[in-house]
């Protein structure tokens, strides 16, 4: 998951304008983990991650991020 992240979704996200990624936590510890291991290992800036507890607060977070054109 971490090397399609980075190699594949990750650079045709940025292509296509993306800038922020609202993501809803897996319920399950270890799928939690693994998403938290993931991000940890962004570096780069954009684009921005956040984890929401559900899709109705990760949708009210990217509400609140600029538009970037």
């Amino acid at each position: 998951m971490q090397v399609w992240l980075q190699l594949d979704w990750r650079p045709r996200a940025l292509r296509a304008g993306y800038r922020y990624c609202a993501l809803v936590q897996p319920p399950d510890l270890l799928s939690h983990m693994a998403l938290v291991d993931i991000l940890h290992d962004q570096t780069a800036p954009w684009p921005r991650y956040y984890t929401g507890v559900s899709e109705e607060e990760a949708r009210a977070w990217l509400r609140t991020q600029p538009h970037v054109a």
